[in-house]
């Protein structure tokens, strides 16, 4: 028999008369406030506390008898962090070009998620520019949300979850969209090496843009109950999936880093521009001179030896 011990309710209050919003209200209780249970839970923990004096410490102790909001971190299923995985501007270089990815988790009753992912060829980071999810979506409306991003980006790949094989053909036939099935093989291996990019700060996010993905990443853990590794069906984890499928067809590891260029003005750009002219002015000299022989019919080291004898 499941006992609801605690509970952690948050609401944001609006103030009907100003028409604003007010501050977050935080509501909270222990197991001890409920007065038909409190001795029960009060035996439970005594029977908890003996075995081992440090489950007070732990985070599902913390969360079921307290009352309070804690994330277990190594439950955790991304290894994502707000301070190392998050960027406000896209970097900008002098060479090379972006790539786009466009993930796509189908779902009905479900939300349908969407992630935009960008790499450079010269920068081993992957951006995630937008996440978004919708619920009751019918193929119609996926597909001219997919045509949206395409109007917006010029995608490499479009790839989608192909579970929902009817619907992925449909897009394919009837709406002309150039999809891809996601390789969902292995995805536990693939979470792990993805962690790897994130400890490194090769994956970021756009804030704004992926507050529902950060959200799913801070809150998606694994399922200890589980016979194998798998998320917990109780988290949310569409947009991380579609995050994911579009990260396993992105290949910013595969990009060099190269150094920006010197600040116009500078020293080193004035040293830049005065080598590059003077192998402008070699380049047209050798240019010039080979003209010369060609119109005597010599070659260029006939023409330099005819012209030395002249002097």
């Amino acid at each position: 028999m499941f006992v609801l011990a605690s509970n952690l309710i948050k609401g944001l209050l609006f103030d009907v008369t100003n028409g604003r919003e007010a501050a977050w209200s935080g509501h909270r209780w222990d197991t001890y406030a409920n007065p038909y249970m409190a001795e029960q839970w009060a035996g439970e923990i005594a029977d908890l506390k003996a075995a081992s004096p440090l489950v007070v410490e732990t985070p599902w102790f913390r969360q079921m008898y307290l009352g309070e909001w804690v994330i277990d971190s190594d439950k955790l299923v991304y290894r994502f962090n707000s301070d190392r995985n998050t960027f406000a501007e896209l970097p900008t270089f002098h060479a090379g070009q972006w790539h786009y990815m466009l993930g796509v988790d189908l779902g009905y009753n479900d939300p349908t998620a969407f992630a935009l992912c960008a790499y450079h060829d010269y920068d081993k980071t992957l951006y995630v520019l937008e996440a978004e999810k919708h619920p009751r979506l019918d193929v119609t409306s996926v597909a001219e949300r997919i045509r949206g991003f395409q109007a917006r980006y010029e995608l490499d790949s479009i790839v989608i979850d192909g579970a929902n094989k009817q619907a992925v053909e449909e897009m394919r036939r009837r709406h002309e969209l150039p999809l891809r099935a996601a390789d969902k093989t292995g995805k536990s291996d693939f979470v792990e090496i993805m962690n790897g990019e994130f400890i490194q700060a090769r994956v970021k996010l756009n804030p704004l843009r992926c507050s529902q993905l950060v959200d799913e990443y801070a809150g998606l853990i694994w399922d200890e109950r589980a016979a194998k590794r798998e998320e917990h069906p109780n988290c949310p984890n569409d947009l991380a999936d579609a995050a994911l499928y579009a990260w396993r067809l992105c290949y910013s590891y595969l990009s060099e880093a190269v150094d920006p260029p010197p600040r116009v003005g500078s020293p080193e750009w004035h040293e830049q521009e005065g080598e590059a002219m003077l192998q402008a002015e070699i380049k047209r000299y050798h240019e010039q001179r080979e003209a010369e022989a060609e119109s005597w019919g010599m070659t260029v080291e006939e023409y330099e030896w005819a012209t030395w004898k002249r002097t």
